[in-house]
């Protein structure tokens, strides 16, 4: 059996926000502006990440990221607004989808100029745990984050990015 993992990536600038989560969750400061809630309970259902996701979009301005990994087969990156989903991409064992990639890429605060190798990513890329890795590595956010460092804020590594655009250009 894979990695499996699940999580909520909200960008938040200085960490300033505090969120009302269930205490199935803890949230944690892993990169610089993104705060990630991670769900302590694995014996919940995947589809709970979302649902909580969906939940916290209700109650904050700005987009919710759910993140749902599983067994190194499925990957899904779902962006949901005021409780509705407004953009995904999803990677399984045969099949890939996307929804609004101006709204994924913004909503992972995607530098314009990666627009091109993302899409690239997301067109291309049909295994989970590469698309993960890649999608990570360009927007600079905790993707791929299960568990935490005690007292190690900022802490998440990211690959290095021209190592990504070159390995994306070989596709």
């Amino acid at each position: 059996m894979g990695t499996s993992f699940r999580n909520i990536q909200v960008y938040n600038p200085g960490h300033n926000n505090h969120y009302d989560v269930d205490e199935a969750f803890c949230v944690e400061h892993l990169a610089p502006d993104w705060d990630t809630i991670l769900d302590d309970d694995f014996s919940d259902e995947f589809e709970e990440i979302r649902d909580a996701a969906a939940s916290l979009s209700e109650d904050i301005e700005q987009p919710v990221i759910s993140i749902s990994y599983f067994d190194d087969m499925l990957f899904a990156l779902e962006v949901l607004e005021k409780g509705d989903s407004v953009a995904y991409h999803f990677v399984g064992d045969e099949q890939m989808d996307t929804r609004n990639v101006p709204g994924l890429m913004k909503a992972l605060h995607l530098d314009p100029s990666l627009e091109i190798p993302f899409r690239n990513v997301l067109k291309k890329v049909s295994f989970a745990p590469d698309s993960v890795r890649l999608i990570e590595a360009l927007a600079r956010v905790p993707i791929g984050a299960y568990y935490v460092v005690e007292g190690a804020e900022d802490y998440y590594k990211f690959r290095d990015l021209n190592e990504t655009l070159s390995e994306i250009s070989e596709l």
